[in-house]
């Protein structure tokens, strides 16, 4: 750390739109705000997803702003401050949260022994026995099903097909791609003929989860989302997790940083757990018109939280 004083100044990049994020953003204020009173003072930028926005307000921020420390909230963001850090001899310490597990050794490399003034919290995802256990409990009401993926979660995809064509359920593997348009084509194609469509966390479709929550609800087909956010995007079931931890952790990584005045490389990657719990939103499944006695079975086997969450999803103009 290269600029102490009485106040630890921290900005906390995110990008805009995604309400994962928006949701996390609020858990980290909050516990800053229920930290050390008047130490941590905290700045909130927002910022649309474009490398040059965002590479210009990093360098804002460490040069002109004076920021101690930054906090850098989802993979995207996570993946061009980086790249933009690495290039600055001047930089200053930064915690990359909201960034899976897989994904954070793609970007920093092994997370046993990161160096430098990387640090993180990386949220691994639901192990697969577990997640193919609840999609199971689905069937028979979702007899075939979508699951579109992206290159890096080939593996992920082939063995949940393995594993719940074994049951008897048809999967279908679709490639997609960063390009939404073409994305969001190709999953509304398929819908006619699939009961239930899949999105992997960290798929190519975070972006337009809203309009494919909005063609899935049309065509009656069941939407199973991954992590906390999916819900309140329109999915019928979703698997979700605690976010407090994540921000617990990004908080007690500050308090080490500056507070006790820890060198960031000294500090390791805490990876933590995500999507552990199957929620199961009961207003969404009635507007697809399953049976109530489908319902009760799938909350009870697959031992789902049910929440009452009804909001239409909307079409994106």
């Amino acid at each position: 750390m290269s600029r102490f004083h009485k106040h630890c100044y921290i900005t906390i990049l995110v990008l805009e739109g995604r309400p994962f994020h928006r949701e996390m953003v609020q858990l980290l204020m909050a516990q800053f705000n229920a930290g050390v009173r008047n130490i941590y003072q905290v700045q909130l930028i927002s910022m649309r997803h474009d490398e040059q926005v965002i590479g210009a307000m990093i360098r804002s921020v460490i040069f002109k702003q004076k920021a101690d420390l930054i906090i850098s909230v989802g993979e995207v963001c996570g993946i061009v401050v980086k790249s933009i850090i690495d290039d600055l001899v001047n930089s200053i310490p930064v915690i990359f949260v909201g960034v899976r597990e897989e994904q954070a050794r793609v970007i920093f490399g092994p997370l046993e022994a990161l160096k430098g003034n990387i640090t993180g919290v990386a949220r691994a995802s639901l192990l697969l026995p577990e997640q193919t256990g609840a999609i199971a409990g689905l069937y028979p009401v979702v007899k075939s099903l979508l699951i579109p993926y992206s290159e890096d979660l080939l593996n992920r995809a082939t063995s949940l097909h393995n594993s719940l064509t074994a049951i008897g359920m048809e999967v279908i593997l679709l490639p997609v791609t960063i390009d939404y348009a073409v994305t969001l084509s190709k999953i509304i194609n398929y819908l006619p003929t699939v009961n239930g469509v899949m999105l992997l966390e960290g798929c190519y479709t975070n972006g337009i989860q809203p309009e494919i929550a909005y063609w899935c609800w049309w065509h009656e087909v069941v939407l199973i989302g991954s992590g906390p956010h999916a819900i309140s995007n329109g999915a019928a079931c979703s698997f979700g997790g605690d976010l407090k931890l994540i921000a617990q952790a990004a908080y007690e990584k500050t308090r080490l940083l500056w507070e006790r005045k820890t060198l960031v490389k000294d500090i390791p990657v805490t990876i933590l757990p995500n999507n552990e719990q199957f929620f199961v939103n009961i207003d969404m499944m009635r507007r697809l018109e399953m049976p109530v006695e489908e319902i009760v079975r799938i909350c009870s086997q697959t031992k789902a939280q049910v929440v009452r969450r009804w909001t239409k999803p909307f079409k994106l103009d």
